[in-house]
């Protein structure tokens, strides 16, 4: 089994916040875990409106060291493929 981990999951995990369960911790340590690029973005908005400390290059870079393999946003028509 692979776990898509949303941002704010992300975020909770890389910041070792309690609001994260310990049965979840367990199983993102046990399943290969994706996070979408596009939860890089949503960092981006909320850090350059001052809602989130944490930069969007911290955020990627932190997720990928943690374990975390990136997902990208695809389009799939036939003149345009991932």
């Amino acid at each position: 089994m692979r776990l898509l981990l949303d941002t704010q999951v992300m975020l909770w995990w890389l910041l070792d916040d309690p609001r994260l369960g310990t049965h979840t911790r367990a199983l993102m340590a046990s399943c290969p875990c994706l996070v979408s690029v596009a939860s890089i973005w949503e960092v981006a908005i909320k850090h350059r409106l001052g809602k989130l400390d944490v930069t969007p290059a911290s955020f990627r870079d932190q997720s990928v060291s943690a374990g975390a393999a990136l997902l990208p946003v695809c389009i799939t028509t036939p003149s345009i493929a991932c």
